[in-house]
């Protein structure tokens, strides 16, 4: 875990979901008010509870995998990147390295070129009236951009980010890694980690509850826009966006290709902040 605290802006970054909840099961709670545990009704977590979204960064939202298999499945993936063998490479393949082949690991694209790393940096936050089926949608979206970028040969690294700020410009920020550049691409990662009510309402809210008391709020939902420092260590070409915080809350669904194009918009414009291009042609990859 890697922490700041300084009066104006407070962060704490997590290498996972659970190392946040293992953290926050042993750090007393600073704020008075209890919203991470409080009970709620079915769509505010999915009936998860606390406990449950705990179990859920430990192993998993298997339903989660399910319904972002059944959104993605509509949405294009890329052309498919050459997949070679070799001593280093992206991922193990479990058979051959079993086999005892010395050339065990999948490298994704052309071996011959230098890979390229792309980190992008997710706010999660969004309001009350965000059903589930909306952030579903949004994980959705994420798998498929992040799926057509390593297609063509990106190793993306995937951060979830929270922040939450007073009257008088004090900010607290809890960061986690939902998938490494190094790693596959998880689905059940990144179905809970960018799709799940209880990742937000539950462990994020478990988290600022630990944060300074100086900066409780009584409407959680109270939050700001991120800005890169909210992150420590980020790339100074990382692509940071506000995910469904940035104009799309709300009630109702939103179609899944509204969310995608939503989603591609923001990957293009942190693009173009961060490097002054957009991704290249980044609906036909």
């Amino acid at each position: 875990m890697l922490k700041q605290i300084k009066p104006e802006r407070t962060i704490f970054q997590f290498d996972s979901l659970l190392e946040m909840a293992q953290w926050s099961a042993n750090t007393p709670r600073e704020w008075t008010t209890k919203s991470s545990v409080a009970e709620r009704e079915h769509s505010w977590d999915l009936s998860a509870g606390y406990d449950g979204a705990v179990e859920l960064a430990r192993s998993g939202w298997e339903d989660g995998v399910g319904k972002v298999s059944a959104l993605i499945s509509s949405l294009p993936t890329g052309q498919r990147a050459e997949r070679t063998y070799s001593l280093g490479g992206d991922y193990p393949d479990v058979a051959r390295a079993v086999s005892g082949d010395p050339f065990n690991m999948v490298r994704r694209g052309n071996a011959h070129k230098p890979r390229q790393t792309m980190t992008i940096c997710v706010n999660v936050c969004c309001s009350s009236g965000t059903s589930a089926q909306r952030m579903a949608n949004f994980a959705a979206a994420m798998v498929s951009i992040v799926d057509r970028l390593e297609n063509r040969g990106v190793r993306v690294e995937l951060i979830g980010c929270a922040v939450i700020a007073t009257d008088n410009r004090s900010r607290a920020s809890i960061a986690w890694t939902i998938k490494s550049a190094g790693d596959p691409l998880d689905l059940s990662a990144v179905a809970f980690g960018l799709g799940h009510p209880a990742m937000f309402r539950r462990l994020v809210f478990g988290a600022w509850e630990r944060t300074p008391r100086a900066l409780q709020s009584r409407a959680y939902g109270r939050v700001v826009p991120m800005q890169e420092q909210d992150v420590l260590n980020l790339p100074d070409d990382a692509l940071c966006i506000d995910g469904l915080q940035a104009g799309f809350t709300g009630h109702g669904t939103g179609s899944l290709q509204e969310t995608v194009s939503f989603a591609e918009s923001q990957i293009n414009a942190a693009s173009i902040r961060a490097t002054g291009e957009p991704i290249a042609e980044l609906e036909e990859l």
